[in-house]
């Protein structure tokens, strides 16, 4: 009923896709940063990079991942947890 009137509002949930986020993901390899990343050598992952709408849906092909565990490692760890997955983003240790 909810989801019906939010639907007729205007206001439906709207599914969002790991394509629409990241454009085509390539496999595992994907979830490594490059220089083609917008933000290569941006020490501050934060500053661009939403964490309430991080990790929400499995864009790495990973089947398992538990994505609960990871937003509880990020939560808990913050900007030092970025490169365990992704590595360093070019950015000097």
């Amino acid at each position: 009923m909810i989801a019906l009137l939010l639907s007729l509002l205007g206001c439906a949930p709207v599914e969002i896709t790991c394509e629409d986020l990241y454009g085509e993901v390539r496999g595992v390899g994907a979830l490594l940063l490059t220089e083609e990343h917008a933000g290569w050598g941006h020490p501050d992952c934060f500053a661009c990079h939403s964490v309430e709408r991080m990790h929400r849906l499995n864009c790495s092909q990973m089947e398992g991942l538990d994505l609960a565990s990871v937003r509880e490692v990020v939560e808990r760890d913050g900007i030092a947890s970025c490169a365990a997955c992704h590595g360093d983003n070019g950015v000097e240790p």
